[in-house]
């Protein structure tokens, strides 16, 4: 007579707690038979059993331990961030829009957006260059309305006669840092999320979710 290696299974496996029950109970059942039998496959099977067991527990620790998805923002949040936000018709006031644009419709990072100068932008070909990590430089697309926005911030930027290094200024006229980034973004994002993560990263992961939403 052949002895069962494995349990009858009364409700389906669902989550890896369930496979962890069901592993248990087959090395209960194939155990017994094991004392009772010197079927060699039987007790492959306990060897195998056994080593699934161990898998199990480190596959659950492993779930455990795995990071939240990264916030984004949703379409509508999106649409009230790009179209329906005002503004003030200045210096800083086209720099912040431009920077919320920037993150959102190229996808770059923090590093790489306050490291951008006026010599990255190629308005002819619709192109940034940004230095990336391990100082890898690689062109972003931009579309014709963030060129036009670049374009209106930088005659913005030459009214006041000063000629800096950067494209991104602070208020004082100096290379933006990434605290003024975080309040800049923190500061727009609070009007239309309720979000509790606003950061430029979350822009980026915004960027990236609805690309592959697009297909």
């Amino acid at each position: 007579m052949t002895l069962p290696l494995l349990p009858h299974i009364e409700d389906p496996i669902e989550n890896t707690e369930d496979l962890q029950g069901f592993v248990r109970d087959s090395l209960h059942v194939a155990n017994n038979n094991m004392h009772k039998s010197n079927d060699k496959d039987i007790q492959k099977g306990v060897s195998f059993l056994n080593a699934t067991e161990i898998s199990c527990v480190i596959c659950a620790k492993k779930l455990k331990t795995e990071k939240k998805l990264p916030s984004f923002l949703r379409l509508s949040e999106t649409t009230s961030l790009l179209d329906h936000i005002e503004y003030d018709n200045s210096f800083s006031g086209k720099r912040d829009q431009l920077v919320i644009e920037l993150l959102y419709a190229s996808g770059i990072r923090l590093s790489e957006l306050i490291n951008l100068k006026e010599e990255d932008v190629n308005t002819y070909d619709g192109t940034l260059k940004v230095l990336g990590k391990r100082n890898k430089e690689r062109l972003v697309p931009i579309n014709e309305f963030l060129i036009k926005m670049i374009q209106s911030y930088l005659r913005a930027y030459k009214s006041t006669g000063e000629s800096k290094a950067y494209l991104l200024l602070t208020d004082k006229r100096k290379q933006m840092y990434p605290m003024f980034v975080y309040r800049l973004v923190q500061k727009y994002l609070g009007q239309i999320t309720t979000l509790k993560k606003r950061s430029p990263h979350v822009l980026r992961h915004t960027f990236a979710t609805h690309m592959l939403d697009r297909g």
